[in-house]
């Protein structure tokens, strides 16, 4: 999970039923399949080429591509060597993914364009995980 980068949130909408948050990815990196048992996600593709597995199933998602991931659907998504960096924008419902984010991540300023660099998952990564109800699968 190392290089995931929350660039923004936007945890404070009046109504907070929603998280939104965007994350890039090298290529020749991946995000571990997961579900959620509270969550129902929804990711657009802005930059690169992913492969969504979505239930063990490969979805190609070009740029502009929209994937719908509800609850206990397990998913993850890898971003081929030769298809460029990653961009995706994702939005959780009901809000929540902030507290995994910032228990995982690295603190960044507002408006940064630095990247926190690879890192080590926390000690405690099944308690935050178990916590916000996400299945690692």
């Amino acid at each position: 999970m190392g290089d995931i980068s929350p660039d923004s949130f936007n945890a404070a909408m009046p109504h907070t039923m929603l998280s939104r948050l965007a994350k890039r990815r090298n290529a020749g990196k991946f995000l571990y399949k997961h579900s959620h048992m509270r969550h129902d996600e929804t990711k657009v593709v802005i930059q690169g080429r992913p492969m969504a597995l979505v239930e063990a199933k490969p979805v190609e998602m070009p740029a502009g591509s929209l994937v719908f991931e509800g609850r206990w659907i397990n998913h993850g998504f890898d971003v081929p060597a030769d298809r460029g960096p990653m961009t995706i924008t994702s939005l959780m419902a009901p809000a929540g993914l902030k507290n995994v984010l910032v228990a995982i991540g690295r603190p960044r300023a507002p408006g940064s364009t630095t990247h926190p660099g690879p890192f080590a998952c926390p000690a405690d990564m099944t308690a935050i995980l178990d916590e916000a109800a996400f299945l690692k699968t």
